[in-house]
């Protein structure tokens, strides 16, 4: 075997073990907290305080959302986070849900309570909605880019790539959202969007 293949080899099962070990560390990270009830105290430990932000929700519109973060401060100083650890409820669901494990949406115009609940201590934050009635227009460069940031549509291995790809070009990241309109709304073939026939829109499949 050539020195040359010795390092390529050696390249190869380097580049193996550091992806491996990325995805072990990557999953041990972003790993759920055990359901077993003795086993999150232990984890949780004896927190000093615990506190929740926002210490308000004030939502203005139906599509209004925002996240809740709980942090628990303990002896020494340290502070950690400790929003997977907790348990959310609203006292009167249909003025507002929670979406996902964290997120509080609105639903309609009220006031009620975000209860949660970390370990032995229950923390009420006031959440007041209003003018759900009044319309809500989707904005193309906050919503539809970000949109697409997520489904890496405009990514550099997809249509974001300076070439493009199947003659369709974005703006990497979106970085140019006037660009992404036109290419969406001008496209010469028009299958990206279709104002006639919205559900055909390549976008939406």
């Amino acid at each position: 075997m050539t020195r040359f293949q010795t390092i390529l080899r050696n390249l190869i099962a380097y580049s193996i073990t550091a992806s491996c070990l990325g995805s072990t560390l990557t999953q041990n990270a972003f790993a759920e907290p055990p359901v077993d009830v003795a086993k999150r105290s232990e984890i949780l430990g004896k927190p000093e305080t615990v506190e929740v932000h926002p210490a308000t929700i004030n939502l203005s519109s139906k599509r209004a959302f925002t996240q809740v973060v709980v942090t628990g401060k303990y002896a020494g100083g340290l502070i950690r986070d400790l929003t997977p650890f907790s348990f959310l409820s609203i006292e009167q669901p249909d003025i507002a849900k929670i979406d996902g494990a964290s997120i509080v949406m609105a639903l309609k115009n009220g006031s009620t309570k975000l209860k949660v609940t970390t370990g032995g201590t229950t923390t009420f934050v006031p959440i007041n909605i209003t003018t759900t009635e009044k319309p809500d227009p989707v904005s193309f460069r906050r919503d539809v880019i970000a949109a697409m940031n997520v489904g890496g549509c405009n990514a550099g291995a997809c249509h974001g790539t300076p070439s493009g790809k199947n003659g369709f070009k974005l703006s990497l990241r979106g970085f140019d959202p006037a660009a992404d309109y036109l290419q969406l709304t001008r496209d010469v073939l028009g299958r990206r969007t279709s104002s006639e026939d919205a559900d055909a829109s390549l976008m939406l499949q």
